[in-house]
């Protein structure tokens, strides 16, 4: 999780069966939906580095549970970002991958 400047300010770790990077992807982002919610957040952008997995979720092509979800925020923005420049997340999944 990042605050307005963009720095890290908590990341969690989570070991999840999925069938698809796809499907990672929106558990990926169901998780962080709760999170933003848990904590009262009104305005999210979540950001991943899979293009399919965010244009889907852009053109609310996604999960019955993040639909419902999204409901809690004034604001929500979904944003792709290149895997490279996401390094703090490719750690944290390299990590996860690893135990």
């Amino acid at each position: 999780m990042r605050d307005h400047k963009g720095k890290v300010v908590e990341a969690q770790i989570f070991k999840e069966i999925v069938d698809s990077p796809l499907e990672g992807e929106a558990v990926a982002a169901q998780l962080g939906i709760q999170e933003a919610i848990r904590r009262d957040l009104k305005s999210v952008q979540l950001e991943g580095d899979a293009l399919l997995a965010i244009k889907a979720l852009q053109n609310f092509l996604k999960l019955e549970a993040i639909h419902r979800s999204l409901n809690h925020f004034d604001f929500v923005e979904f944003k792709f970002v290149k895997r490279d420049t996401n390094c703090v997340t490719t750690s944290f999944s390299l990590l996860a991958a690893s135990q």
